[in-house]
């Protein structure tokens, strides 16, 4: 899976959509939706579920260890499809007509392919319970995706070009550590010379409650406009983990961010979501645009050093 992965990685990062979809590249793309990374997801739901079943029957370490690899191979299909679909969108201008309409295509055909058609992830004989599961694993990784394009769309123009460089991602940091992007762009403190890495704990936000941004400064105390959206253990796990890392190397400092995204569950909102693409949401009766999005995401990213000066 790995190979193919970075094949179309860097197959959809030379291209713009419309050429990615005129050299029939996103067929690519469907075709590995609906085969390798389907099978491998749905295999890893099943098996998390007879883990779970089989738990008092099982040796407690053996258990143990066998749930933490399921963990890990969950969040490696997941980072898996984050990759391909990120891919597809560097050279896109979502106000450029023929961008949006490639792809706006794709997004629909794997949204298709995922839930709609004869034998997708959720229709193949599921049930409830892995239809739940397969939306959860797949919901983790559109919010990655969302919180990628509103950081593209926020961020300095001079650090756009190494943005793609700078996005470091660990299956270990993931399900130890509670960190789901590092990024590292090279930039320093002016006071004290020191490298800056932001760690970042993602969380799924309901579509009314809005979007939140915030650094962790003492894993005692989850600022107030994230608590309602992390566990104390996730942000502390995620806290004393930065501070290993700036005992390993003094030359760091390394700072803790928890993002909530809004963001529908896969299948039940627009077939964008199937990309990440953030089209906006709305809040109770309000209709909250995707500029109005990243306008209060950047505003709250800035505030709090999220992104880079």
């Amino acid at each position: 899976m790995a190979g193919e992965i970075a094949e179309l990685e860097t197959t959809l990062s030379l291209q713009t959509p419309e050429e990615n979809l005129r050299a029939g590249v996103y067929n690519q793309v469907e075709i590995w939706v609906r085969t390798e990374f389907k099978g491998r997801l749905t295999s890893a739901i099943a098996r998390r579920i007879e883990l779970r079943d089989k738990k008092k029957d099982m040796d407690k370490e053996a258990w143990r260890q066998e749930t933490l690899t399921n963990h890990k191979k969950l969040a490696q299909i997941q980072f898996g499809y984050v990759r391909v679909m990120w891919a597809a969108r560097q050279l896109a201008d979502l106000n450029e007509a023929e961008h949006g309409k490639a792809l706006h295509t794709l997004a629909k055909n794997v949204e298709d392919n995922l839930f709609h058609k004869p034998n997708s992830v959720v229709t193949a004989g599921r049930s409830p319970e892995e239809q739940d599961r397969l939306e959860n694993s797949l919901v983790g990784a559109i919010t990655v995706l969302k919180f990628l394009d509103l950081y593209q769309a926020s961020m300095p123009q001079g650090f756009r070009e190494s943005f793609r460089g700078a996005i470091k991602y660990s299956v270990d940091n993931d399900v130890r550590h509670k960190v789901d992007l590092e990024f590292r762009f090279g930039d320093r403190n002016p006071k004290t010379g020191k490298e800056i890495v932001r760690l970042i704990q993602l969380k799924t936000a309901a579509q009314d409650k809005g979007l939140a941004v915030a650094e962790v400064t003492s894993a005692e105390k989850i600022p107030d406009r994230v608590q309602d959206y992390v566990k104390a253990e996730d942000a502390r796990k995620m806290h004393d983990y930065a501070r290993r890392l700036e005992q390993q190397n003094p030359n760091l400092e390394v700072h803790t961010f928890i993002s909530a995204i809004p963001c529908a569950r896969p299948g039940h909102g627009s077939s964008d979501n199937a990309l990440g693409i953030e089209t906006g949401y709305t809040q109770g009766t309000r209709v909250v645009s995707r500029q109005a999005v990243i306008n209060k995401f950047t505003n709250e990213a800035s505030e709090v050093g999220l992104l880079p000066k």
